[in-house]
């Protein structure tokens, strides 16, 4: 678990809190907005976690924050005074609150990666307000649970993953895993796709490449007669260019593997 500082919005007077929870073995995510990083919020995010995570949590590991404990930086005794909030949650839930190293983030390495992608997000594009950037990065962490595939995984998605955990070891659950119903927005951050897909959509040497010969056509021929003179000119070159292509771009069967797996329905081999 990991608290990153959210940027404020014009509508906003003070900055928020995006705290964040990873599972180990799924990668799946989960994820809340809070107004600060007080141990009251993190003791909220921890009870709204513990019941949307279908996993039997068993340790929870945090930095040594305030908000998560008030157990003494750097000092040998690192047991719990069970005064603090959050230690006091997570003893009634029967979670064992592990502490990273100090001065060693690397420990909670995972959660720590996840938060640089929520760093690409939050930099692809410019948000309107709050609601907006909220908008965002749920429907970020959805199709992150939801669709994409880690390499980790065995190329599954955190999802089909917990599924499959929860086929073999159903003991390990509290509730069976259900996909979450996607959030009520259109707005697909451009990092919330895999890099083969990225790749695809902001390289463009090949389509500069068949544009670059459409015109050279045009401006030698000049003048047509008619648009379907013109329709016909380019049907005929845009035919020689195919001919020349002797392969597949670079990496593009990664990229249709991807493709294949997020648009199934409409990715097929008869629209390749």
């Amino acid at each position: 678990m990991d608290i990153k500082y959210l940027p404020q919005m014009a509508d906003k007077t003070e900055r928020r809190y995006l705290f964040v929870a990873i599972d180990r073995a799924t990668r799946w995510v989960y994820v809340a907005i809070k107004p600060d990083k007080t141990a009251a919020s993190a003791r909220d995010f921890l009870n709204e976690l513990h019941e949307a995570c279908p996993i039997k949590i068993t340790k929870l590991l945090t930095d040594n924050g305030k908000e998560f404990t008030d157990r003494l930086f750097g000092s040998r005794d690192r047991r719990s005074t069970g005064e603090h909030e959050f230690d006091q949650l997570c003893s009634e839930f029967g979670i064992e609150h592990r502490l990273t190293k100090p001065r060693i983030p690397q420990t909670n390495g995972m959660v720590e990666r996840f938060n640089g992608r929520i760093a690409e997000v939050l930099a692809t594009r410019r948000y309107n307000s709050a609601q907006d950037l909220e908008t965002t990065l749920l429907r970020y962490v959805w199709i992150y649970n939801e669709h994409l595939p880690q390499k980790a995984l065995k190329h599954q998605s955190p999802m089909a993953a917990m599924e499959q955990w929860y086929s073999e070891k159903p003991d390990l659950f509290v509730k069976s895993p259900r996909n979450r119903p996607e959030p009520d927005s259109h707005v697909i951050p451009f990092f919330a796709f895999p890099p083969q897909i990225r790749r695809v959509v902001y390289t463009t040497n090949a389509i500069g490449s068949v544009n670059s010969r459409l015109r050279k056509i045009i401006k030698t021929r000049g003048h047509f007669p008619s648009d379907e003179a013109a329709t016909k000119l380019l049907w005929l070159a845009l035919r020689n260019i195919t001919l020349d292509w002797g392969r597949a771009a670079n990496d593009w069967k990664e990229a249709m593997t991807q493709f294949a797996i997020l648009y199934g329905e409409r990715f097929t081999k008869n629209n390749i």
